[in-house]
């Protein structure tokens, strides 16, 4: 009898220890989604609604799937669930920053950049919140070492915990979400991605590779209204990151919003000068709001390559820097950050410009990171560029792209403005030093004879707030503005809507508008001109790929807002021909024949060139010697950023042939850095494939790899990285760097991803001399 009471209580004794066991696991996995929405809230001060409780419903769901996974690693493994809770705390707290910067969950399509040197060093680790994360993960880890302490071989209640996710899960469907509304408050960032990978758009593993968006034709028919400058003038345009016309106070008054942040110098030049009010973004991400603004193009309204990745100048869209270099322009970019993320390099010389200059070219910056110099060492070297194309005998063309108001936000030490803090500190150093910038070129007299062009490449919107109404702060993420300088503009404040593809029509319009100018030698854009007025409005269309939202505006006052996948369209009324005054509630949902009319629209190709059935090969980087910086920034990165979707059965080469090479030759070759190859997919938690190798001076490196897919790949990109460096100052001349991707055949099927090693080798600098190597 008292055998069989020990042993019923030995038995009660463990059930109690791996319950308490289980208890401290399900703690580690609900602790940071549920620590960092509670952030959220009170950095928001957003008012609790019933929408939220849902968002906390489906956030407990995935803690607890997360709960049950560290207690099925945690059986036979003592580091394997430290390891995963880890990496469970990194998602959430990206995650958190991710939506305080754009409104919206990391997608799967970018959260590998979760994997990234760049992302982790410069925004996971410099988060805004480092006591918050750091009490989390104190917590977490305290709450690891509890459940530790119970044996390995006690039944953990992994299988209850499942069920009650799943269940929750369940009771979860049966609530409507509400499409206005931001989606981080209605569902966790787990249920985002579910959702994402269960959309027809997803799910159809023979999608095409590339789809394009609709376009406008060039329509220069409207009434010209500005006076026609004197001379052919040059043309500056200034892109400032993610900011937009809801920073601007007299801009967002005329659309009936309080501007925050603030920014009293672009209000001044927009009331000093001419500016357009309801200027959309028509995409979020800077390659797509830079092709639509150099090319006259529409970017792609759904999450797919970006058209800049894939664009080819034979059959591409003849671009603005190409027209203006065949009036006898000189054409320069100038960008803070590194050329070659999102291919700019590349794209940049495609399209026309005879110049392209980024982070390398700065060798000394008040300050840098791992995403470029500050804004106003890049107008410093801007002010230095056009000192020399002035005293050419020809009109210039430049653009300019800052970086200095992308997370982490690179300010130097300004005590103006050291009482403010992340993006509005960043927003009112780069305000700042624009106006520093067009103060010095007015007192060098540039101003005179130079169309000047503010805008930005996409825009970051409003913040979380609550007194701002849902569908307001959901379309002020495509909010830009148009600030324009002409020699001869008096102030105008303009409310019709223009999009950014509209620009490059513009500056032809005007520029053809001078008795100077030579004629058109060819096509150039499409859409309207900023410069005159129309007489019927125009329906438009713009997304948001980070809220997988797609907005189609009728001019007659309907706002239609569509998931990306058009699974669920509702219409908002609105002022004719003012979008961003579109108001909540919706007045109701469209009709199967209305979204099916809306996707012939938006999503139809046009003709047979807009869908490829061909291979792709994308050049990754020039030829141009790429200089590996000294200083405190201990990873450089060389390329990446392609953004390709590659659906099952895809074939994809990665070729790279790359030599180290002394800066000047007279140098002793006792120069080594340390690359890191990376093939990257967001849908996959490690890199396809990752390798590090030593480079010496001197040396070449040829490395080949042919990858099968074997399950859709989302954001896919070629990553090449310099991790460490040391001795003489080097660079890197490549003689190839490409990834060809051929289209899937009709007997592809899914599977493992197949990779090969077809090549790798490191050939010495003796090899070097001989004929066939060099």
């Amino acid at each position: 009898m008292n055998r069989q009471s020990t042993a019923f209580a030995h038995s009660g004794s463990t059930r109690s220890a791996a319950l308490r066991a289980g208890a401290a696991w399900w703690f580690c996995g609900l602790l940071p989604p549920l620590a960092f929405r509670a952030l959220i809230w009170i950095h928001t001060d957003l008012p609790l609604r019933a929408l939220d409780l849902r968002g906390v419903l489906s956030d407990v769901a995935s803690g607890l799937l997360v709960a049950s996974a560290l207690m099925t690693a945690a059986r036979g493994h003592r580091w394997l669930p430290r390891v995963l809770l880890a990496l469970w705390i990194a998602i959430c707290l990206g995650d958190a920053e991710h939506i305080l910067a754009n409104g919206s969950h990391l997608r799967a399509a970018y959260a590998g950049f979760l994997t990234h040197s760049t992302f982790l060093l410069g925004s996971v680790l410099r988060t805004g919140f480092p006591a918050v994360a750091a009490a989390v993960v104190v917590a977490a880890a305290l709450g690891a070492w509890w459940a530790g302490r119970i044996e390995p071989h006690q039944r953990l209640p992994v299988r209850s915990t499942l069920g009650t996710a799943l269940l929750l899960y369940l009771i979860s469907l049966g609530w409507t979400l509400d499409i206005a509304r931001a989606e981080w408050r209605q569902i966790s960032l787990m249920e985002a991605q579910v959702r994402q990978g269960a959309s027809p758009a997803a799910s159809d593993p023979r999608q095409p590779l590339f789809t394009l968006s609709p376009q406008d034709p060039p329509n220069l028919s409207g009434h010209w209204w500005p006076e026609a400058p004197a001379t052919t003038p040059n043309v500056l345009i200034i892109l400032l990151e993610a900011l937009s016309g809801a920073h601007i106070p007299s801009l967002a008054e005329a659309q009936g919003v309080i501007a925050n942040p603030a920014l009293p110098e672009l209000d001044r030049l927009a009331r000093e000068h001419i500016a357009y009010s309801s200027f959309i973004a028509q995409q979020r991400q800077t390659n797509r709001g830079e092709f639509a603004l150099l090319c006259g193009a529409w970017p792609k309204l759904r999450t797919s390559v970006p058209r800049m990745s894939e664009y080819n100048p034979e059959t591409g869209p003849s671009c603005l820097p190409q027209a203006l270099k065949e009036l006898g322009f000189t054409t320069v970019y100038l960008q803070a950050a590194p050329l070659g993320f999102m291919l700019k390099d590349q794209f940049m010389n495609r399209i026309g410009f005879e110049r392209v200059l980024g982070n390398a070219s700065f060798p000394t910056a008040r300050s840098r990171t791992n995403w470029g110099v500050d804004d106003a060492t890049l107008f410093d070297g801007a002010l230095d560029e056009i000192e020399v194309l002035e005293k050419q005998k020809k009109p210039w063309m430049m653009t300019l792209l800052t970086v200095g108001t992308h997370h982490p936000y690179n300010v130097p030490n300004t005590p103006a403005f050291n009482e403010l803090s992340g993006f509005e500190k960043a927003a009112r150093y780069a305000d700042a030093s624009l106006a520093d910038f067009i103060q010095a070129l007015e007192s060098r007299g540039v101003l005179e004879n130079t169309l000047v062009l503010i805008t930005s490449d996409e825009s970051r919107g409003l913040p979380e707030q609550a007194n701002v109404d849902p569908i307001t702060l959901l379309l002020s993420r495509n909010w830009s503005f148009l600030i324009a300088l002409t020699p001869d503009d008096s102030p105008q404040r303009i409310d019709t809507p223009f999009v950014q593809s509209d620009l490059a029509v513009s500056i032809l319009d005007y520029i053809a508008a001078a008795p100077t100018s030579p004629p058109m030698q060819s096509a150039t854009g499409g859409g309207r001109s900023l410069f005159r007025t129309y007489p019927r409005p125009r329906p438009m269309a713009f997304a948001n790929t980070y809220q997988r939202r797609v907005f189609h505006a009728d001019p007659i006052g309907e706002l239609a807002v569509c998931r990306e996948d058009l699974s669920a369209c509702s219409r908002f009324a609105m002022p004719p021909d003012r979008p961003f005054q579109a108001r909540s509630p919706a007045t109701g949902e469209l009709a199967p024949n209305e979204i099916q009319a809306l996707n012939e629209w938006l999503f139809e190709a046009k003709d047979d060139g807009e869908r490829r059935s061909g291979p792709l090969s994308i050049a990754l980087i020039g030829k141009e010697p790429i200089p590996i910086l000294e200083g405190p920034a201990r990873y450089q990165i060389i390329f990446g950023g392609q953004g390709l979707e590659l659906p099952v059965g895809a074939e994809v080469q990665l070729d790279i042939d790359v030599r180290l090479d002394p800066v000047h030759a007279a140098n002793e070759q006792d120069g080594r850095i340390t690359l890191r190859t990376n093939l990257l997919s967001s849908d996959q938690p490690k890199p396809l494939l990752s390798e590090e190798l030593p480079l010496e001076i001197g040396e070449r490196l040829r490395l080949n790899y042919r990858i099968i897919v074997g399950s859709p790949l989302h954001q896919a990109e070629a990553r090449f990285v310099v991790v460490d460096r040391s001795g003489q100052p080097a660079q890197l001349v490549f003689k190839q760097a490409t990834i060809t991707v051929q289209p899937p055949t009709e007997s592809a099927r899914s599977g493992p991803h197949q990779i090969t090693r077809e090549q790798r080798e490191i050939v010495s600098v003796d090899e070097l001399l001989t004929p066939e190597n060099s």
